[in-house]
């Protein structure tokens, strides 16, 4: 958790590896609950725990937490030292996705609303099980939402690029540019390391 360093700063490390184990205990439960099996099948577990050791995995669980930190809202400003392009974009694109998708769902669920008594009756447990999965996407949806308002706010949120100046990672710091800029995340500056002076590149 977070440890005091001084006077209203604190500051905490992610541990991704226990993000993750809570992640798939939370997936198994969530199973358990949906679907009412006494255990999670063998082949399911078996694909949770293979998922787990992608290489992007631990990337995922810390801008997870750090997502759950920021909706916490216990702090007045955060500042992290990550890479985080790869999961903030998708977040944010996701947002979009999302939304058009559960909205669909919804609207799928409201036409089906009014079939006769006889079909809804035996559809009783399928329709149940339907409500659980919507209310779960319904839950990831505000999650992003909350998370991409935050990161697109520029009165709230500000990313600073660091790099050295090397031609390829000026390229690549471009090219993020360019996608933070698509999806309206905010770039308050470049910080430049390794930059010589003038007397010592003689």
């Amino acid at each position: 958790g977070p440890v005091p360093i001084m006077e209203n700063l604190w500051a905490e490390e992610v541990d991704a590896d226990r993000r993750i184990r809570e992640y798939q205990d939370e997936i198994r439960k969530k199973i358990l609950d949906m679907y009412g099996f006494d255990r999670v099948p063998e082949e399911i577990d078996n694909y949770i725990s293979a998922a787990s050791a992608e290489p992007a995995m631990e990337e995922s669980a810390i801008f997870d937490a750090v997502v759950d930190i920021i909706v916490q809202g216990d702090y007045d400003y955060y500042i992290y030292d990550m890479v985080p392009l790869g999961h903030a974009l998708y977040y944010l694109s996701m947002a979009k996705v999302y939304d058009e998708w559960i909205n669909k769902i919804t609207k799928l669920r409201q036409e089906m609303g009014h079939y006769d008594q006889v079909a809804a009756t035996m559809r009783r447990q399928e329709t149940v099980e339907e409500d659980k999965i919507l209310e779960e996407l319904q839950y990831i949806k505000n999650r992003i939402n909350a998370s991409s308002q935050i990161l697109t706010d520029k009165r709230r949120t500000a990313f600073f690029f660091v790099l050295v100046p090397e031609e390829m990672i000026i390229l690549d710091t471009r090219k993020a540019a360019e996608l933070f800029s698509r999806f309206d995340v905010p770039i308050s500056g470049y910080v430049v390391n390794r930059v010589l002076p003038p007397e010592l590149r003689q």
